[in-house]
């Protein structure tokens, strides 16, 4: 009766172990991606920034 309660334990344990890991990854995946996109985001709005910039100067030549 002990090593079955011992043996409950140790799953339970090793359960809310594999799910802290779970958990953990989860939260670096996100944040991974989330910085990702705002870096594409910042490289997006740079290069419309230029291309505006690039065609007003255009403009103003003609």
């Amino acid at each position: 009766m002990f090593f079955e309660n011992d043996n409950r334990l140790f799953k339970m344990l090793v359960s809310n172990y594999l799910c802290i890991h779970v958990i953990c990854i989860l939260i670096v995946w996100n944040s991974l991606i989330n910085f990702l996109y705002l870096d594409i985001k910042i490289i997006c709005l740079t290069a419309t920034y230029t291309c505006r910039i690039f065609v007003v100067q255009e403009k103003q030549k003609v």
